[in-house]
């Protein structure tokens, strides 16, 4: 069976950063991102049967800053996502995500919803770039990833 990569983009974040080229926009709130949701769900349900004769060995979410979609939203994208598409038992299945975007609870509920891989948009490693409070919230929010046992994270230097 052939090969199948799915990318969902979730164009919301806190802000939108002077850098930035990628297509996001500041989130007004949780009403935008549930329709949002429902737009790419009735996407994915249009697409699906192209994808038939495929199998999905990866998954990603991608922005923006996908973390902060409600748990709800990312619960029905990911059943969705199985309902529709075959996925490989070990499918990697990546969110996006910005130190400090989500707490314990969420991540251990992403975990839960089959979410195995984070890849932390770090922006710079520079000293002249980046403060020192900035890495300290890396630091944590790598070990906070490491104490709820995710073992595949990504530093993504965006």
């Amino acid at each position: 069976m052939n090969k199948l990569g799915i990318y969902i983009h979730v164009p919301f974040c806190l802000r939108k950063c002077l850098y930035c080229d990628f297509c996001s926009k500041r989130c007004e709130g949780e009403e935008e991102m549930h329709a949002y949701t429902e737009a790419v769900l009735k996407e994915m349900r249009a697409q699906a049967p192209i994808a038939k004769d495929y199998t999905a060995d990866t998954v990603f979410f991608g922005g923006g800053t996908p973390i902060l979609l409600p748990l709800s939203d990312t619960e029905r994208l990911m059943k969705e996502i199985r309902t529709l598409f075959t996925l490989t038992p070990d499918a990697e299945i990546t969110m996006e995500a910005n130190p400090g975007a989500a707490d314990e609870k969420k991540l251990s509920a992403l975990r839960a919803l089959g979410i195995n891989r984070l890849s932390i948009g770090v922006q710079s490693l520079s000293e002249a770039e980046s403060s020192a409070l900035k890495a300290m919230i890396i630091i944590a929010a790598v070990r906070n990833l490491r104490s709820l046992r995710w073992t595949d994270n990504g530093l993504g230097i965006c």
